[in-house]
């Protein structure tokens, strides 16, 4: 059994937004770079699925050469191997179509990923990946195990969860649970990771989608304060609610 796992290596999102700053249309280099949140989730229920069935895990990225040494954390965490595509395509279309077709060329029985990137959000390229190769998708996957060649997914919904069964190959977005959050890789996982096998691909999707996109704003957030000039306390709640309706947030 074999497992793609896909992997985004982003600019790191607990960055306040108050200190962002952006170089063109996106984060400034500075800032330190991680594997996004929900695909380290992925990955983790991808090393347990391994763990129970012996599966190999392996990891596939779209993004810059630089990215390597971000996912090594992967590997120090379980995963067998990786395979970075190299490409600057912002385009989740020509994303998808890149590793869609690794994972063809590959033939994996089970791809993984996170629900959405930690950085755009926009969680369409999993489904744009199972369409791509004519798989079934179901999203927003928690726990995931294995029987047979069948497998038994418990999927996140509003208020509550649905038990499904599925058959592979199949695509599964992933999110967040106490049962697969992700692991710290150890020393002797660390050291492994530099002599696991990295493959870097060149990509050749240059064409998008027809969209532009024309501009990344940071909101100008504005902090106000005020000391209600009252030592009673019944005053100052007064002035209080007087002053919070004048803003309009009463």
């Amino acid at each position: 059994m074999r497992i793609a796992v896909l992997a985004k290596v982003v600019s790191d999102y607990e960055i306040p937004s108050s200190d962002f700053e952006l170089d063109g249309n996106r984060i400034k280099d500075r800032y330190n770079k991680m594997i996004g949140l929900y695909d380290e989730h992925a990955i983790e229920l991808a090393i347990q699925v391994a763990e129970k069935s012996g599966a190999q895990v392996e990891i596939i990225s779209y993004g810059d050469k630089s990215d390597v040494a971000i996912l090594r954390k992967a590997l120090a965490m379980g995963a067998n191997s990786l395979t970075l595509i190299e490409g600057k395509n912002d385009d989740p279309f020509a994303i998808a179509s890149e590793c869609a077709k690794v994972i063809k060329e590959k033939k994996y029985d089970l791809i993984l990923a996170g629900r959405q990137s930690s950085d755009l959000e926009r969680g369409v390229v999993p489904a744009l990946v199972a369409s791509m190769l004519d798989f079934p998708y179901i999203p927003i996957v928690k726990q995931i195990s294995v029987n047979g060649d069948e497998l038994e997914l418990i999927k996140q919904i509003k208020g509550g969860t649905l038990k499904l069964k599925a058959k592979m190959p199949i695509v599964l977005s992933i999110t967040d649970d106490p049962t697969n959050v992700p692991r710290i890789p150890a020393v002797r996982g660390i050291l492994q990771a530099k002599r696991k096998p990295v493959e870097q691909l060149s990509s050749d999707s240059t064409e998008g989608s027809g969209i532009k996109e024309i501009s990344v704003e940071i909101p100008n957030i504005e902090y106000k304060c005020e000391i209600l000039p009252s030592d009673d306390i019944n005053e100052a709640a007064d002035l209080l609610v007087e002053n919070l309706k004048k803003e309009h947030l009463l």
